[in-house]
């Protein structure tokens, strides 16, 4: 056991793990307790000891070749209990993480004086898929998503993390002007 300060929460790390693929720690907690191989994986816990979170990732410094793996800089991640514990009863109950779908891609807009995330731009949408199923259309401006304001794409990702194929997430957007509402029935995880 070693000990460290979360210095940050909900931090998003995008992380590459080979083949153009990309993973997401969602809703990450920042830390600089000593994580190194043998030990990833392992519990973050607070000083009475409660779990919360799983060691999942580190910061290295590139290497010669200018590669990930060239030493941690001091700053690992772990993912929340809440999320780990959801993905948890997934295997348990269906021996796979069960991961839904939108059905949508989406980029955030930023407010142009500020630069801060104000809504989400719908890019495409699946045809036939959940979103496409709710009346999403290309061009659709989220601006709330099961009652926040939508100002990041890691909001749905993280929705997709708690909730299972067959729930149903409610969206406010702008259409062309007009503000709509609609329900997406989260559809099933895409296999790998």
């Amino acid at each position: 056991m070693t000990h460290g300060v979360v210095s940050a929460l909900d931090r998003y790390i995008p992380l590459g793990v080979g083949n153009g693929r990309t993973a997401h720690l969602i809703d990450a907690i920042q830390t600089d307790a000593s994580i190194n191989p043998g030990n990833s994986g392992g519990a973050l816990v607070d000083c009475a000891g409660r779990l919360i979170g799983v060691n999942s990732a580190i910061i290295t410094v590139p290497n010669a070749a200018g590669q990930a793996g060239g030493g941690s800089v001091g700053l690992g991640f772990a993912i929340p209990v809440d999320l780990a514990d959801a993905v948890a009863q997934n295997l348990i109950d269906h021996g796979h993480a069960n991961h839904p779908t939108f059905g949508l891609v989406l980029s955030p807009i930023l407010d142009p004086s500020s630069g801060v995330p104000m809504a989400l731009f719908v890019g495409d949408v699946v045809p036939d898929g959940p979103a496409a199923q709710s009346g999403l259309q290309t061009g659709d401006i989220l601006t709330r998503v099961n009652g926040a304001p939508a100002t990041s794409v890691s909001q749905l990702e993280k929705l997709a993390l708690l909730h299972n194929a067959g729930d149903s997430i409610p969206v406010s957007y702008v259409r062309a002007g007009t503000s709509g509402q609609a329900t997406i029935v989260l559809g099933q995880p895409i296999p790998f």
